[in-house]
């Protein structure tokens, strides 16, 4: 066919075929086509292709060995568009958080924004939500009807788009630790797949609910209630089914057994490296079932690994946390506390006031025992 106005049974061709012709023809129009159209071709037909890496058709994920992240690339969006709307079931404060910077930057330049949200499976966090609605250039809404499940980030820019659409949230674990697949596309407006993106989120959005300070109210007791039933029936982790003391430790905790008949409340186990003397106090701790224990080691790291090694025994039926310089919440009931914390006075009168029942000490020099006596 030479041209597309000859006719074909008396019926002009240019009337069956739907063209939706590019409105703009200036320069940096036409340079950004020729690059999104080269780029294409390098992600999606031949990766030997020379052209706009920007450009290029890309999975995003959070990699820490190839120092990648999601959030990285969501930053540099935004930094860069003219106008964003994200689409995200869950978000929370610290999803929010390392975004704020950036968001208070394009409230100063006037750049404006949608965030499409849900309250599916009450997950989201109130004071998450109560964050966003601090900025003036972003209109928060709530889409209720369905079960709403999407994550996309759409970035307008002068003279085309960037999409991301994948798995991530608008959460930490998910923009920088998580196993996430999202994949990133460049295209024009007229793009048909733009077309479709830009249309379901306005569809959706038209049919959504305004957020507001009223709303949250109402939310944030349902929110607390869901949280709270939710920490009492976590289903237990699967090590707590598998994980047994060995010979060595069954051994001991019954040596344990026997001196607290006999009335002491002293005890010494000296053990060599990597026998497992931190699963033995756990162990022993789940069969005396005391009321608050405390756990001293000579270094935080440490503490950090009992603390996982504890809640592999005990699963979510006890709660426990670590004391630190950056960290002190007197809630818990079991306790991990590095030794040069302990040593100021103020917080051996803390532990005092709160009835400890069980002290362990792991892995601590001699020079601890003395001192350990003023609790």
């Amino acid at each position: 066919m030479n041209n597309l106005i000859q006719k074909s049974n008396g019926v002009k061709v240019e009337n069956i075929i739907d063209i939706k012709p590019i409105e703009e023809t200036n320069d940096s129009k036409l340079k950004i086509t020729s690059d999104i159209l080269k780029a294409s071709k390098t992600g999606l037909i031949n990766n030997l292709i020379d052209s706009n890496l920007a450009l290029r058709p890309k999975l995003i994920i959070n990699d820490f060995n190839k120092g990648s992240k999601v959030l990285s690339d969501i930053v540099g969006e935004l930094s860069k568009c003219s106008e964003f709307m994200i689409s995200v079931a869950f978000i929370t404060s610290s999803g929010v958080l390392p975004l704020l910077e950036t968001l208070k930057n394009l409230e100063r330049k006037g750049v404006q924004g949608k965030i499409l949200t849900t309250d599916y499976l009450t997950f989201s966090e109130p004071k998450a939500l109560k964050k966003l609605l601090e900025f003036s250039n972003i209109k928060v809404k709530l889409y209720s009807k369905d079960n709403f499940h999407t994550k996309g980030y759409i970035f307008k820019h002068n003279d085309y788009y960037k999409l991301i659409v994948g798995s991530s949230n608008l959460t930490q674990t998910a923009l920088t630790k998580n196993k996430e697949w999202n994949i990133e596309v460049s295209s024009l407006e007229e793009g048909s797949l733009t077309e479709e993106v830009l249309n379901e989120f306005q569809s959706m959005w038209q049919e959504a609910d305004d957020l507001t300070l009223e709303w949250i109210k109402t939310y944030e007791e349902i929110y607390s209630k869901q949280r709270e039933y939710t920490r009492k029936s976590k289903v237990p982790r699967i090590s707590q089914y598998t994980l047994k003391p060995n010979k060595m430790q069954v051994s001991a905790i019954q040596a344990l057994e026997n001196i607290r008949k006999k009335g002491c409340n002293k005890a010494l186990i000296i053990s060599a490296t990597g026998t497992g003397k931190t699963y033995l106090s756990a162990f022993d701790l789940r069969n005396y079932n005391p009321e608050r224990a405390l756990f001293i080691v000579h270094r935080e790291q440490i503490a950090k690994q009992a603390l996982n090694s504890y809640k592999n025994v005990f699963g979510d039926t006890r709660s426990m946390g670590i004391l630190s310089g950056s960290f002190k919440k007197l809630i818990k009931i079991l306790f991990f506390l590095q030794y040069k914390l302990y040593q100021k006075m103020k917080c051996c009168r803390v532990f005092i006031r709160i009835n400890l029942n069980i002290l362990s000490l792991m892995k601590c020099i001699k020079q601890v025992l003395l001192p350990i006596k003023r609790l």
